[in-house]
Parts: C-alpha cells; sequence; structure tokens
C-alpha cells in the first residue's frame, strides 16, 4: 500500500510540474520569479536584504527598491541579485530534501 502512495505522489509531482512549465513560465516573469526567491529565502531562512547586497556586490538599498519594482534596477544588477538568489536557493532547499 505504501508503494502505491508513493507512485501516486511521485504522479502528482509530475503533473505539477508539466503545468508549471507549461503555463507558468510564461505568466510570471523572471524577476517575479527571482523576488518570490527572495521572499522564501527571508521568511525560511531568515536570509536578509543586507546579506543579498553583500553576495551580490550591490548596496542593500538596490535590493529593497528591486522588491518594491523590478524594472529600477540596471539590468548588471539584476543579474547578479539573481545569480546570488538561485544559488543560496538551491544550497538551502538542497539540503532539506528527502530521498
Amino acid at each position: 500500500m505504501q508503494f502505491k502512495s508513493f507512485i501516486s505522489r511521485k504522479e502528482g509531482h509530475i503533473y505539477s510540474i508539466i503545468a508549471l512549465l507549461s503555463d507558468g513560465m510564461t505568466h510570471v516573469s523572471a524577476d517575479e520569479r527571482v523576488k518570490a526567491i527572495i521572499e522564501i529565502l527571508n521568511e525560511n531562512y531568515q536570509i536578509s536584504a543586507k546579506t543579498l547586497a553583500i553576495y551580490a556586490t550591490i548596496e542593500e538599498t538596490d535590493v529593497d527598491e528591486f522588491l518594491r519594482d523590478c524594472d529600477s534596477l540596471t539590468f548588471e544588477k539584476r543579474y547578479r541579485l539573481a545569480v546570488v538568489v538561485l544559488f543560496l536557493f538551491k544550497l538551502f532547499s538542497g539540503n532539506n530534501q528527502n530521498n
């Protein structure tokens, strides 16, 4: 019985991924995804805007401005922030996965 439950969860996860890749990728901008991940890093892992700014070598006010208006930063600053955010998210969320 546990095996069927495991398969059902895996199938549900696969369907969620398919829906995300087909519809979700076109309805949400890359900047909005980065904003959402910043909020997750802050809420779940207590990573502050100051920490993100230090790692991205930008000002803390830049991170705050990005959270208010994505277009407020130059592409270079948004890129540096996104790389740091995605790296930290992978680092922290990867350690919480159960195999």
